[in-house]
C-alpha cells in the first residue's frame, strides 16, 4: 500500500481500489462503472482485482494483468495470480486503513447490500482529494452525476468483445430485416420465486400480455421482440407477434440485447447493463397488474433506476462514513 501512495502522489492522482466481489457479472459492472465514473469526474485510477473472471469480456479490462483504469498500454496476459495477490493485499489494506492507527492518507469505506454511499456529493469528494489510497467494499457506490457526464468513455472502456460475434447479434439482425422496432425482452425466472419472496416472478403467459401491449402501442410500425431467458419457455401462445428467443446465453444475450431499441425487464442488472450500453429506453417491469405505456421507458444511469417505488428503501451513509473518527 505504501507503494500505492508513491504512485498517487508522482502521478497526483489517488488510487481507488475495489476490494470485494458483489454478485454476478451485471451487479459487478454497475459498482465498476460508476467508481470509474467518479474517477474520470476527479482523476482517478481505479483497481479492480476482484473482476477476474470477466476480464477478457470487455475492452478495458482486458489489458495487462489486472482490471484497471485507466487501461494500461499493455497485451492481454491471462492468468489471476497477480489479481490474487492484489486482491488479498487490498483486504490486508482494508484492514489496516479501517484501524485507529490507519495513515491519514489511506482511505476505507465498507457498506452492506441497504447502504448507499453518493461518490458525486460535494463532501465526499473533499474527503477523498485528500486521501492517496481509497480502498471500497460494498455495491451502492453512486455517481449518478459523473455515469451520465461521461456515458461514452463508460461505454468504450466496457465495449463487448467476447460474446458479441455475427452469430451472437443474428437473432437481433434477423429482426431487424422485417421489423421496424426491436425490442428486447427479459424474462427471469431462475432464483425469482425465492428473491424478495417472489415479487418480481411473473408467469410467462403474464410477459406475453405485456409483448402484445408493447406491441400495440406502435400500430404504425412493425414491432420485433427478442426475447432471452435463464429458461426454456413456451411461446406458443404468442401469435401474431414477429420474435426470436433465446435461453441460457448470458454473453450473447447481453450483447444482443444492447442492440436494441428498447428493453422490458424486471429488476435485473443483466437488463439494465444492456439498457445503459445501448443506450436504450428501459422500461422495468414490477407488477402483475402493470400496464406498458411510453411514458414508462427511462433512461438507465445506474443500478438505483432499476427499482420500482416499492424497493426496500437504503440508507444514505455518505456523511457518517466520511466523517472524522472521534
Amino acid at each position: 500500500m505504501a507503494s500505492l501512495s508513491i504512485v498517487a502522489v508522482v502521478l497526483r492522482r489517488r488510487v481507488v481500489i475495489i476490494v470485494t466481489p458483489f454478485g454476478n457479472l451485471g451487479n459487478r459492472l454497475f459498482l465498476y462503472a460508476n467508481i470509474i465514473a467518479f474517477a474520470i469526474e476527479h482523476r482517478a485510477i481505479v483497481i479492480n482485482p476482484a473482476f477476474h473472471p470477466w476480464r477478457a469480456v470487455f475492452a478495458g479490462t482486458r489489458a495487462g494483468g489486472v482490471a484497471c483504469y485507466p487501461a494500461p498500454n499493455l497485451p492481454y496476459l491471462p492468468g489471476n495470480w497477480l489479481e490474487s495477490t492484489l486482491q488479498h493485499l487490498a483486504w490486508v489494506g482494508l484492514s489496516i486503513a479501517s484501524s485507529a492507527n490507519s495513515p491519514s492518507q489511506w482511505g476505507a469505506i465498507s457498506i452492506d447490500g441497504i447502504e448507499r454511499l453518493e461518490l458525486d456529493q460535494p463532501n465526499f469528494v473533499e474527503w477523498a482529494s485528500k486521501k492517496h489510497v481509497i480502498l471500497l467494499s460494498g455495491w451502492l457506490f453512486i455517481s449518478s452525476v459523473s455515469m451520465e457526464r461521461h456515458a461514452d468513455k463508460i461505454r468504450a472502456y466496457f465495449k463487448q468483445i467476447l460474446g458479441n460475434t455475427p452469430e451472437a447479434l443474428a437473432p437481433v439482425n434477423r429482426l431487424r430485416q422485417t421489423c421496424d422496432l426491436v425490442i428486447g425482452v427479459v424474462i427471469r425466472h431462475g432464483g425469482f420465486d425465492q428473491w424478495m419472496g417472489g415479487k418480481y416472478f411473473f408467469e410467462t403467459t403474464k410477459y406475453i400480455e405485456w409483448i402484445k401491449q408493447t406491441a400495440r402501442l406502435y400500430p404504425q410500425q412493425r414491432v420485433g421482440f427478442f426475447i432471452c431467458s435463464d429458461a426454456e419457455l413456451n411461446l406458443e401462445s404468442l401469435t401474431d407477434i414477429c420474435y426470436e428467443f433465446r435461453g441460457r446465453s448470458d454473453l450473447e444475450n447481453r450483447a444482443a440485447l444492447s442492440q436494441c431499441d428498447m428493453i422490458l425487464s424486471p429488476p435485473s442488472s443483466f437488463a439494465g447493463w444492456a439498457a445503459l450500453m445501448g443506450n436504450s429506453p428501459f422500461q422495468l417491469l414490477h407488477s402483475p397488474s402493470q400496464t406498458i405505456s411510453r411514458q414508462g421507458f427511462i433512461r438507465i444511469r445506474n443500478h438505483m433506476d432499476m427499482r420500482d417505488a416499492s424497493y426496500p428503501p437504503d440508507l444514505d451513509r455518505t456523511d457518517s462514513l466520511i466523517a472524522p473518527r472521534a
